[in-house]
């Protein structure tokens, strides 16, 4: 899939931002768009556990999409990650397991919905 060129900035003039970037630039011969990344097993079930377990479902998931197409985190221009609820601790502990993740490189760099 390579050669992909990402560049991203934050421009002088806007605030500083907590672990994303204001302006993302991609140069690719090849684009890739990922969709359904649920927490959603083999058997196409909610995996069992609770939002954290969910949350390394769909970082597998995801990787094993990205590994289909010969991608890597690094490859990735954008993540939108949704989780359903209100409670900011729940949210604090699932961009944490996220950002640390193995596809943490994808993840930390938009900002979360909520913040």
């Amino acid at each position: 899939m390579r050669p992909v060129a990402i560049e991203r900035q934050n421009p002088p003039g806007l605030h500083a931002t907590p672990g994303y970037h204001h302006v993302t630039t991609v140069s690719a011969r090849t684009a890739v768009h990922l969709a359904g990344r649920c927490p959603l097993g083999l058997d196409g079930a909610v995996v069992a556990g609770g939002v954290l377990e969910q949350v390394d479902q769909v970082v597998a998931n995801t990787a094993t999409a990205l590994d289909a197409v010969g991608a890597t985190p690094d490859d990735v221009a954008r993540t939108v990650i949704c989780v359903a609820t209100a409670d900011r601790a729940v949210l604090s502990a699932v961009w944490d397991r996220f950002t640390a993740s193995a596809i943490g490189a994808a993840s930390a760099r938009p900002a979360p919905w909520w913040a």
